[in-house]
């Protein structure tokens, strides 16, 4: 997948997460999609999810995206590790 194609999936699933009703929908569907992979590819997942929350929590914010900044900080304080197995 292309970078582009990829940053096109992301703003569909953001699209999701902007939608009125749709609690809950995005992190089941989420859910359903890594938990049905591959192990090793549901390490990957979260290593890149790992990665992506360090650089998060560096991000300035407002009242708007506070709480996931912070959240983002904390989960940079466990210091995670995600071995390629």
């Amino acid at each position: 997948m292309k970078n582009e194609e990829l940053e096109n999936a992301i703003k569909v699933i953001l699209n999701h997460c902007n939608a009125i009703g749709n609690e809950g929908v995005v992190a089941s569907s989420l859910e359903n999609a890594i938990v049905s992979d591959h192990r090793t590819i549901q390490q990957t997942f979260f290593r890149e999810l790992n990665q992506f929350l360090v650089s998060y929590s560096e991000q300035k914010f407002d009242a708007r995206n506070q709480s996931s900044v912070e959240f983002a900080q904390k989960v940079k304080e466990l210091d995670s590790f995600f071995p390629y197995i």
